[in-house]
C-alpha cells in the first residue's frame, strides 16, 4: 500500500524535529497543509526553499528560476477554459486606483557595466502562412464610461523617460519615442512600403450620430520649452534631415495626387527654391523661383503676399 511518509520519521510514526514529507509509491493526498513560518516552505533536494506559502500577501513565493512547460498561463481570473484562450499569458482583474495589469521594474546597480537594458523586450516571428498583421506590440485601451462619468485622457501608449542622473554624469540623448533602423538579412526581401510612423483615420465609423469631435489633429506638438528659468540654446518643433538618395525626394509632401505644397530635397538650382505650390482652380504645381523684375517674361507668374 502506498503512503505519505515523513523522511526521518521514527518507526511506528510520530513527530521528529528534522522530518520532511515524501510520497511513498503512488500515494495521493487530498490536500497538504504546511505550518506557520518558518515551516511553510517546500525545498529542493539541496535544502533550498523553492515554494513558500503564507496566509498573508504574498501568498505564494517562488524561489529560483521558473520554467512553465505549458502554452497558457492565466493570472487573476476565475475558472477559465484554458484550451479556448487565444493568448499565452492572460492577466485579468478589476482595476482599482492606479492599478497596473503588468508592472515591470528593471533595476541596475550603479557601477555595474551594461551597454543596454530594457524594461520589456521580446520577439515575435510569424512565417507559417499568409497573415494580415504581425505586430511586436498590439495593445488597446478602451473606456466604458457610464452617464455622468468623465475621463480626461485616453491613450493607447504612454511612455516617457525620467532622468535621475547624479552630478558629474552625462546623459547624451533622451528620446520619448525611438524607432531604430530596421534589421534585415542578406538576400531577403525588403517591404514594398516603409513607414516610420503611420497615423490612420482618427474618427471611428461607428458611434452615436450626435457625437462629433470638435477637433481632430494628426500630430500635436506642445510648447517644447515653457520654463522661463531654463532657456535652451536651440529649440526646434520639427526637424527633418536632408534626404540623400532617391529618385523623387521630398522633405514635405502635402496633399493628394496633385499636392498643395511640396518641399523637395537635394541640390537647389540657381535662382530657384525647393518650394512648390499648387496654383489655380484646377491646381497646377509651380516652383517658387526668383527673377529680377526687368527679366519677367510671358507666362511668368508673380507671387504677391496679401
Amino acid at each position: 500500500m502506498s503512503s505519505l511518509k515523513l523522511l526521518g520519521e521514527p518507526a511506528g510514526g510520530g513527530l521528529h524535529q528534522a522530518t520532511h514529507l515524501a510520497a511513498q509509491g503512488d500515494a495521493l493526498a487530498g490536500s497538504i497543509r504546511l505550518g506557520a513560518s518558518p515551516n511553510n516552505t517546500l525545498q529542493d533536494s539541496g535544502g533550498t526553499d523553492r515554494i513558500t506559502l503564507a496566509t498573508a500577501s504574498p501568498h505564494l513565493t517562488l524561489g529560483g528560476n521558473v520554467l512553465l512547460l505549458t502554452s497558457r498561463l492565466a493570472v487573476g481570473t476565475a475558472a477559465y477554459d484554458m484550451g479556448s484562450l487565444d493568448t499565452s499569458l492572460l492577466v485579468k482583474g478589476t482595476a482599482a486606483l492606479g492599478q497596473t495589469g503588468i508592472k515591470i521594474e528593471q533595476g541596475l546597480t550603479r557601477g555595474l557595466l551594461a551597454t543596454e537594458t530594457w524594461g520589456l523586450g521580446g520577439l515575435v516571428n510569424w512565417g507559417n502562412a499568409t497573415a494580415s498583421l504581425v505586430a511586436g506590440l498590439n495593445f488597446q485601451a478602451y473606456w466604458t464610461g457610464l452617464s455622468g462619468y468623465t475621463l480626461t485622457d485616453l491613450a493607447g501608449i504612454v511612455a516617457y523617460w525620467s532622468n535621475y542622473g547624479l552630478s558629474g554624469s552625462t546623459l547624451t540623448n533622451a528620446k520619448g519615442l525611438w524607432i531604430p533602423r530596421p534589421i534585415g538579412f542578406t538576400g531577403r526581401l525588403r517591404p514594398t512600403n516603409c513607414y516610420g510612423v503611420y497615423v490612420d483615420a482618427l474618427i471611428s465609423s461607428s458611434g452615436a450620430a450626435s457625437s462629433v469631435p470638435t477637433l481632430v489633429e494628426g500630430i500635436h506638438l506642445d510648447d517644447l520649452s515653457p520654463l522661463s528659468t531654463i532657456v535652451p540654446a536651440t529649440v526646434i518643433g520639427l526637424r527633418i534631415a536632408d534626404i540623400t538618395y532617391g529618385i523623387n525626394k521630398y522633405m514635405l509632401y502635402l496633399g493628394g495626387a496633385t499636392p498643395y505644397l511640396t518641399l523637395k530635397a537635394g541640390p537647389i538650382a540657381a535662382n530657384s527654391t525647393p518650394l512648390y505650390l499648387a496654383e489655380g482652380t484646377t491646381p497646377t504645381l509651380r516652383q517658387v523661383q526668383w527673377k529680377a523684375g526687368n527679366t519677367l517674361g510671358a507666362g511668368d507668374r508673380v507671387m504677391v503676399l496679401v
